[in-house]
């Protein structure tokens, strides 16, 4: 895994949950295709900011 400074992961884990979220309000509309893309996209960008912390 590429090596970044602390504050871009943090940033990128702060954004992953925001576009997690933002995904299950999608789900919470009823699209669910989209929603569930979203989530899994958001999800993968938080894991990675919060891997990169740790």
């Amino acid at each position: 895994m590429p090596t970044i400074d602390s504050q871009t992961a943090v940033l990128l884990a702060v954004i992953g949950v925001a576009v997690a979220l933002m995904g299950i309000a999608f789900l919470l509309v009823g699209v669910w295709v989209p929603g569930t893309v979203i989530i899994a996209l958001g999800l993968a960008s938080g894991s990675v900011g919060y891997r990169a912390v740790r």
